[in-house]
């Protein structure tokens, strides 16, 4: 996650680009979402074989589904350039 941020970052920031992650779009948070959800399903089922699959299935849903019905952060949430 982290390194699939700061790379989108970077390339934003040498092409003179707002930032993905600071914009409007549902982007970083199903990572996050799903990693939490790895974790816990880990803790607490260890020997579980399928764990990642779970996480990952829960970042597409999230992430399609932001995709699909147009899915936004509140306005008050986002980062706004000031000129």
């Amino acid at each position: 996650m982290i390194t699939g941020i700061a790379g989108g970052m970077i390339r934003d920031m040498l092409t003179g680009r707002m930032p993905l992650l600071l914009g409007r779009e549902f982007y970083a948070t199903p990572a996050l979402l799903g990693a939490v959800v790895f974790c816990l399903i880990r803790y607490y089922f260890p020997l579980h074989g399928f764990n990642i699959i779970y996480a990952v299935g829960i970042i597409f849903i999230l992430r399609s589904s932001a995709i699909q019905w147009g899915l936004y952060y509140p306005k008050w949430l986002i980062y706004s350039e000031k000129n």
